[in-house]
């Protein structure tokens, strides 16, 4: 993955080249202002463009818009002002952080649904199985096995249908109630990619800043519960029989 960079302050570009070279998961290009961002994007291709708001020569953040085609722009702003930034991302940009940056909110930008389709990495969810390997450190017989799935097979349809009456009107604070309590079963079945991703919302919950993300999230979440639904019933079909 290739990134673009674009701020005029001097410490907040050694900050990110230094949470880069600690992550070291991708590949980056610096820009201090307008000019310099719109040369490099004439002749390197990027994956994600990061920017500050302004952009100094009296342009913005959105300024570069245009110029980007596919590519996602996400603002790191160091103003406090939320209003500019809501309007960015109705003019199109992806979303907004505000600073500093860290090592987790870099992360979560290189691992969102959004994030991760454009990078190639976007969990598919045909690919979805069962880890039982907590299960079996905790060395329990096939009828706990079973009863661990069952209850899963029981209690999901009405969290997922819930969760679906909630996302429409943007109720976070009761869709992390209902994500929250699903990871326990989440963790017991070993499925990683949906916990991981119900960690991400959980924490994008508690976070006003970041709720821009949750729509996507929270549908990606979804889809890999009710697929993780499909496979419990395969899995207790077969041990049935």
């Amino acid at each position: 993955m290739h990134l673009l960079y674009i701020d005029d302050d001097e410490v907040d570009l050694l900050v990110f080249q230094r949470l880069a070279g600690k992550m070291n998961q991708f590949t980056y290009d610096l820009a201090e202002n307008f000019s310099q961002a719109l040369a490099l994007m004439k002749t390197h291709s990027y994956d994600l463009v990061l920017s500050d708001f302004f952009l100094g020569e009296g342009r913005q953040a959105t300024d570069l818009l245009p110029h980007l085609g596919q590519t996602p722009l996400v603002i790191v702003s160091g103003q406090a002002e939320v209003a500019p930034l809501d309007q960015a991302v109705e003019q199109g940009v992806k979303g907004y952080y505000f600073k500093p940056l860290s090592i987790e909110s870099l992360a979560i930008l290189l691992t969102t649904p959004e994030r991760a389709a454009r990078a190639g990495l976007k969990t598919d969810w045909k690919e979805l199985d069962f880890d039982f390997s907590y299960l079996d450190e905790l060395e329990v017989d096939q009828a706990f096995r079973l009863q661990v799935l069952g209850l899963f097979r029981e209690m999901t349809p009405l969290a997922l249908e819930k969760t679906r009456e909630l996302l429409p009107d943007n109720q976070w604070e009761a869709i992390q109630a209902i994500v929250h309590r699903s990871k326990s079963n989440l963790r017991y079945l070993g499925l990683h990619a949906l916990l991981d991703l119900a960690d991400e919302i959980e924490d994008d919950c508690g976070r006003p800043y970041r709720h821009h993300l949750l729509p996507g999230k929270v549908a990606h979440w979804l889809t890999g519960m009710e697929r993780a639904l499909e496979k419990t019933q395969e899995l207790l079909h077969t041990t049935n029989r």
